[in-house]
This record gives C-alpha cells, structure tokens and sequence, in this order.
C-alpha cells in the first residue's frame, strides 16, 4: 500500500487518463448538441479496515471529476463525466457485488477497488466484461499480469520487498520474524521479503498472521 497523499493524486491522475483519449478526439467540440454523459464507477473503501483511506479517495475522485466537467463544459465539449461511488467495505466478496452493480448500470471504467484481494477477485470479471479497472494502490506480485484489464499505479511488491532487505541489510539485521495480513497482498509481500532477504544472508521466521 503506498501513502495516504500519493493515493489521492493517483486518482485525480487516473481520471484524466480515463478521459485523455476522448479530449484527443477530433470531434471534442459540439456547438449544441446536447453532451453524452459518460460514467465512471469507483469502488472505494468507505467502511471496514480501510474507511480512512476510502473517505479520502471518495473527496479527490469526485473533485477530479468536478474538475474536468468545469473544462469540458468551458470548452463545449460532447461528453460530460458522472461519478458513481460504490463501498465495497474493504471486502472482496462486497467489491465482487459491487463492480456487478456497476456493470450492469452500463460502467466501463472504474477507480479501484483498493486492495490486492479486492483486484483479484473481480480481475476475471473486469477482462470477461471488458471494464477498465485502475487501482492506485493494489501492489501484489501475482496480479502484474500483462494484456489483461487491470492497471495499477503503485510497483508491486517485490519492488519493496528489495528496498526492504537492503535497508535490513545495511542496519546489520541477521534474523527477522515476519507478521503479516492473511490475504493476497500480505501473503505475497511476506514471501517477497523471505525471497530477498535470504538474497542477502538475513534469516527469516514466521510470526503472526492477521487474519482479515
């Protein structure tokens, strides 16, 4: 997971990349036809494990989108831009109901979901339904699949998981005892780390796993 203001950038970024290919269109400009509404779906973590995040996340996802409405109307432009925010509560079970709902409201493209286990559960769906899903914070290893629906804007874990087992190194650590999430991110990002640090002549050992 990456820091709290790098996440509210990322999601006004991903707006505008949603957007970026229509603004090029030759055909940007109307002079009164009435503009098509385009709809952008976000699962965000308002309730759960990850409530704080999400409530931040829902603010700059909507003031992206009240943003680019404010140009593209400026500029007179064929489309406008509408936002539906769905919770999926920090739960992939939830964020599989709520990417259905968004689906079938007509959605091709969605902020979100947060969380590893949330992607991988709705990844399948996302390339069966051909829906764009852009997390900005979704950092496991085993979901940088290439060609599929699935972007991200955070590196994946075995990024960190380097850094982390340098620093260890340089601090003169011989042994750590890893405590972990039990879920897609927290199991891949303890077996990134025992995979470097082991690199690095550090042993590891098993602590607690959280259940989530």
């Amino acid at each position: 997971m990456v820091s709290g203001k790098y996440r509210v950038l990322s999601i006004v970024l991903i707006t505008l990349l949603v957007v970026a290919p229509l603004l090029s269109s030759a055909s940007f400009r109307v002079a009164k036809a009435k503009p098509v509404t385009i709809t952008i779906g976000a699962l965000l973590p308002l309730t759960g494990d990850l409530q704080s995040y999400g409530e931040r996340e829902q603010v700059a996802v909507k003031f992206a989108v009240d943003e680019m409405n404010k140009y593209l109307e400026e500029n007179n432009a064929w489309f406008r831009l509408k936002l539906i925010v769905e919770d999926t509560q920090t739960k992939p079970d939830i964020a599989v109901q709520k990417f259905s709902d968004l689906v079938a409201q007509g959605v091709k493209f969605i902020v979100g979901p947060f969380t590893s286990a949330e992607v991988k559960k709705i990844k399948d769906l996302a390339d069966q339904n051909n829906v764009l899903i852009i997390s900005p914070s979704s950092t496991a290893i085993s979901l940088a699949i290439p060609n599929d629906n699935v972007f991200r804007f955070s590196p994946a874990d075995n990024v960190q998981s380097k850094a982390t087992s340098k620093t260890l190194q340089d601090a003169g650590i011989k042994v750590i005892i890893i405590i972990n999430r039990a879920d897609t991110w927290g199991e891949g990002l303890k077996q990134a780390i025992i995979d470097a640090a082991k690199e690095r002549g550090i042993e590891t050992e098993q602590g607690l796993q959280l259940q989530c």
